[in-house]
């Protein structure tokens, strides 16, 4: 399958990315870059060597190829940005300094450099390369999505003029625009041009949104998190709280809009959202320290401290403590309340229950064969099981909710209802729902969406202590 196609300056070939290795279904995550006469029909490679190579964009001036990737067949963190000459020749890591995940490339009008989005500790923002390795941070608070998930688009026009898509935890998809002439750069160098939800939160009280780091518990770590708080705050009184935990585990929240967190907080709740280790914007040492063999393990204890240090601020209820997540954050649900007993009721939406079978229904087999140091499931039986959440099923007592898309292929919903039915075999409270048509995403049809988090909301509602019934 032929990606990212890029013509050349003369329209007589187009540049691609592909995975042509004839053991392409064991080596999912390779591809190179590809040349193909438009005329003739005839393929020549540009790139030959282990790892993704894609996303190519030409030049300008025709005399470079820039693209993404990074070396080696293992998953790795940090997407780098490359630049070769057209023919293939001397390529070269441009941002090989950044420790962060590039994407989106736009070469300046100039071909001296490009521009390109990353994400840095949860902001995500727009830099600049120049082609002898200078980098430059243009603008920050980037973004578009409905989640505090990284997202965002932005174009630079030949005159040095930016749009970017702005987004706040208070504001989401505005347009602003700013001029690379401009010295202030970085957070204020922005002018709005349009905020097209205006209408829709202007006469709305959001929850407060605060970042609040912290060190784990198990080696002094530092996490980054943010926590919502209900509208109209009152720091005298004990509200319930919500843990929020984000999937991949290769990414991250940020300062961005949530509308479901936001929901929570609308009705009370006190929502808290880390990025533990794992996540990816805090570098590839620090994405990478749960690989192989090593997750859940020490995440659960980023996580549990943050609520630890939380609850020592004086305004969360200690018994009414509510988790949840999505992906890998619905799998660290199922694993932190088989440690703990401390919260009141849970909401796993798709997680993987156990590794052995996830993998072996998997629409991304290798990927997750992978997280296992390229181990299959019976090779090392014991290992895979003993990261799976069903084996603490034993100790659950917590009411469980588990949500999956009946069409998610990525964690099949096999994984909930094999958990849900061990809880019901001890007694513990559960349910599942399948939400008809949905994927992995829970975005696919808008009723779906608004199903799980009120689903999630009547549950964790049931559940709290003092809440009417």
């Amino acid at each position: 399958m032929a990606t990212y196609p890029s013509w050349s300056k003369d329209s007589q070939s187009l540049i691609f990315s592909a995975n042509l290795s004839q053991d392409y279904e064991h080596q999912p995550l390779e591809s190179d870059l590809y040349q193909i006469e438009i005329g003739s029909g005839a393929i020549t490679p540009l790139t030959q060597r282990e790892g993704p190579q894609h996303s190519p964009l030409v030049s300008p001036d025709g005399n470079y190829i820039a693209y993404l990737g990074y070396e080696g067949k293992q998953y790795r963190l940090v997407t780098k940005l490359y630049v070769m000459k057209r023919d293939g020749s001397q390529s070269r890591v441009l941002t090989g300094d950044l420790d962060r995940s590039v994407s989106q490339l736009q070469w300046s009008a100039g071909s001296q450099g490009l521009f390109f989005l990353y994400a840095d500790q949860g902001n995500t923002q727009l830099g600049y390369q120049s082609l002898q390795g200078e980098h430059n941070i243009i603008t920050q608070d980037i973004g578009s999505s409905l989640l505090a998930y990284p997202s965002g688009a932005y174009n630079v026009s030949k005159n040095g003029r930016f749009v970017v898509t702005h987004s706040r935890p208070d504001r989401i998809g505005e347009l602003m625009t700013g001029s690379l002439k401009d010295k202030n750069k970085g957070k204020k160098n922005k002018k709005l041009l349009v905020s097209v939800n205006a209408d829709i939160f202007d006469h709305r009280t959001l929850g407060k949104v605060e970042e609040m780091r912290y060190n784990s518990t198990v080696d002094s770590l530092g996490i980054q998190s943010w926590i919502i708080k209900p509208p109209n705050f009152d720091p005298k009184k004990k509200y319930p709280l919500i843990v929020n935990i984000h999937g991949g585990p290769m990414s991250h929240f940020g300062e961005h809009f949530s509308l479901m967190m936001q929901v929570m907080a609308a009705q009370g709740y006190v929502v808290l959202y880390t990025n533990p280790r794992g996540s990816t914007s805090y570098g590839e040492n620090f994405g990478e320290i749960i690989h192989k063999h090593a997750f859940p393990g020490k995440d659960f204890h980023d996580i549990e401290s943050g609520v630890d240090t939380l609850l020592e601020r004086g305004y969360i209820d200690k018994n009414n403590l509510f988790v949840t997540g999505i992906s890998y954050g619905a799998t660290m649900t199922c694993w932190i309340i088989g440690n703990t007993d401390r919260y009141r009721a849970a909401v796993p939406l798709a997680p993987v229950t156990n590794w052995y079978s996830a993998t072996l229904t998997t629409e991304a087999p290798v990927q997750y064969k992978q997280l296992f140091g390229d181990s299959f499931p019976w090779e090392d039986h014991d290992n895979y099981f003993k990261r799976s959440p069903l084996s603490l099923v034993g100790k659950v007592k917590t009411p469980t909710l588990l949500i999956t898309g009946d069409d998610d292929y990525r964690n099949p919903i096999s994984e909930s209802e094999a958990y849900f039915t061990a809880l019901k075999l001890r007694k513990v409270d559960a349910a599942v729902i399948r939400l008809p048509d949905e994927d992995h995403t829970f975005y696919r049809r808008p009723s779906n969406t608004y199903r799980a988090i009120a689903s999630m909301m009547s549950w964790f509602e049931q559940y709290r202590k003092g809440a009417a019934q």
